[in-house]
């Protein structure tokens, strides 16, 4: 047993002082989805089925959708040419997701079926960069949205909210 003590010492030295062998399957971790349409901003997935995925992008594409978790998408109408900055869910109303596109938010209760238009922003000439979801309002009212400063400047941004759903912010 002395014998073996000093040889067990070296082997575990040797073992923990390698680096780590790098893993050759990294192929197998990421796949392509097949969606191009500019760059891609933002992607959310439906927090009642996770199958159904919301893709936005910058530069050209717009909001995009899938079904079946990314295998197949479509463009929304009336996104296509937008700029899409951000996407979020109301994770306590089925069906429910907000968009912080150009100057404008909207919001769909129909899994994007049709849109709402809050043009708030756009009549101070701001960008919307981002959206939430108060989950803490159990009726879906409180939504906040960030935006750039006046005449699309990164000065002077602002947070805007509702608690009317978007009926006022």
């Amino acid at each position: 047993m002395k014998k073996l003590l000093p040889q067990m010492l070296v082997w575990l030295i040797i073992v923990l002082c390698s680096p780590p062998v790098a893993k050759t399957q990294e192929h197998s971790l990421w796949h392509d989805l097949g969606l191009y349409g500019g760059q891609f901003q933002t992607i959310a997935v439906d927090p009642f089925d996770r199958s159904c995925l919301f893709a936005g992008s910058y530069l050209g594409g717009g909001l995009f959708k899938s079904t079946d978790s990314g295998a197949s998408w479509h463009t929304i109408p009336g996104f296509r040419d937008t700029e899409v900055f951000d996407i979020a869910f109301d994770r306590l109303h089925h069906g429910t997701l907000w968009i912080a596109h150009n100057q404008y938010i909207s919001a769909s209760r129909d899994h994007g079926a049709t849109w709402q238009v809050f043009t708030f922003a756009a009549q101070q000439s701001r960008f919307c960069y981002s959206v939430a979801v108060d989950i803490h309002d159990t009726t879906g009212n409180t939504v906040y949205a960030g935006t750039g400063g006046r005449d699309g400047s990164d000065e002077n941004g602002a947070v805007f909210k509702t608690i009317t759903g978007g009926g006022h912010w």
